[in-house]
């Protein structure tokens, strides 16, 4: 899974991903509203870009990474060192999600 909770607010969120982003390298814009495309470059030197959508579900906010360009693998890395450095903002508290 590539998404995770966390303690704040959407503007919050934002700005806290937006300054990791910014101190790991990536390039960013937002895209629309509680959208943000991410692009890098993985290991051999090709494109990576994933869309970040920030959705608010019952007074949380839900932080969905899906990827747009690039390999699945390095994708699911940069997912997981951008998590690591949002770990003091991420709820660790288990939400249940309806099933469709």
């Amino acid at each position: 899974m590539t998404r995770f909770f966390t303690k704040l607010d959407a503007d919050g969120s934002y700005r806290a991903l937006k300054e990791v982003c910014e101190k790991m390298g990536y390039g960013w814009k937002m895209s629309c509203t509680n959208q943000v495309t991410v692009s890098t470059t993985d290991r051999r030197n090709n494109k990576l870009i994933f869309k970040v959508n920030l959705v608010e579900m019952e007074s949380k906010i839900l932080v969905d990474f899906r990827l747009s360009k690039g390999d699945g693998l390095e994708f699911k890395r940069h997912f997981l060192k951008i998590k690591a450095k949002l770990s003091d903002i991420v709820s660790t508290q288990k939400v249940w999600l309806p099933g469709t």
